[in-house]
């Protein structure tokens, strides 16, 4: 819980509330928007999904902060609510890649995704040791399609599970499950380098997908890697930065382990950590998620050489 008799706590906890209430506001005006500019239902409905998550992230963040230890049990909520996050913008982009356009309606099919991808002929992976995908046929944009779809949602099956064990822990006040503790049978460490290397995993997929899509020349204009970028600092890394604070705080780089335990270190500057996080993706998300995406369709779009630097980027 806050102390209010300490200006610094009391100051820093107060101000967040304030920007986070702003953050809020521009959340809502950007659902707001998407739904009064319907245009293509399916990927704007998983956009505004989207939107939602700096709002829930960032409020049970600081009511973490504002309680402390009496609602440990929102940071489950936040977990979950990333997991679900990381699921929608797999959705949106495929989204993207299957956008069809027919009498001036837009809706998604299976069958322009996989043309569209089979037209890119290859898929190259970030990693030079990884042969690209041949994309040739409609079976192997089908079979990359696959890989990446269980690269990423893996993560999301890794962390409700996780979040599971972690709640049942906390109901049951287990004393081997303790937040920030390092030790080598730290049940803590073991569940969140579990999660932090799925996060890894799909983050891989995520980033090559992205970056698949970004080099497409109908969506060049669309921002696909910019919108990757959003979601890895507000879902990814942020399942990871846990153990980096542990860390530190283990050290005594954060605070004076005298006074606050290594648990309560760890807590509150994750809680005050992600608090600022979800209000600069609040800020971010409307520039990078504009209404316009949807004004014209891929088959409309004039190409332009940002496919191409991508490509060189790869090679």
């Amino acid at each position: 819980m806050v102390d209010h008799h300490n200006l610094a706590e009391s100051s820093a906890v107060g101000v967040t509330a304030v920007v986070l209430v702003i953050s809020t506001f521009i959340s809502l005006y950007q659902i707001v928007s998407y739904a009064r500019n319907m245009k293509y239902k399916s990927a704007q409905i998983a956009c505004m999904l989207l939107f939602t998550t700096p709002m829930i992230v960032g409020w049970s963040a600081w009511a973490s902060l504002y309680v402390g230890e009496e609602l440990k049990n929102l940071d489950s909520l936040v977990t979950i609510d990333k997991a679900f996050c990381i699921t929608m913008f797999l959705i949106l982009t495929e989204m993207l890649l299957g956008w069809t356009e027919s009498n001036g309606k837009y809706f998604y099919t299976k069958e322009t995704e996989v043309r569209t991808i089979v037209n890119m002929k290859e898929a190259k992976w970030l990693l030079p040791c990884i042969k690209p995908s041949p994309l040739s046929t409609p079976d192997q944009a089908l079979s990359y399609l696959w890989k990446v779809r269980i690269g990423t949602y893996q993560v999301v099956f890794v962390i409700i599970t996780v979040t599971i064990i972690t709640a049942a822990l906390l109901i049951f006040d287990s004393e081997d499950f303790k937040i920030g503790d390092n030790n080598s049978n730290s049940v803590w460490l073991w569940l969140n380098s579990i999660r932090s290397i799925s996060c890894a995993v799909a983050l891989f997929y995520l980033v090559n997908y992205a970056f698949f899509a970004a080099r497409i020349p109908e969506l060049n204009d669309l921002k696909i890697r910019s919108k990757f970028y959003l979601i890895k600092l507000s879902m990814i890394f942020t399942e990871i930065q846990p153990l980096i604070i542990s860390y530190c705080a283990g050290k005594g780089w954060i605070a004076d382990t005298d006074d606050y335990s290594q648990e309560e270190i760890t807590s509150w500057t994750n809680s005050l950590l992600l608090c600022s996080e979800m209000i600069i993706v609040g800020f971010i998300q409307i520039l990078v998620f504009p209404v316009s995406d949807y004004d014209t369709p891929p088959s409309s779009r004039k190409f332009s050489t940002h496919g191409e630097n991508s490509d060189r980027l790869l090679k």
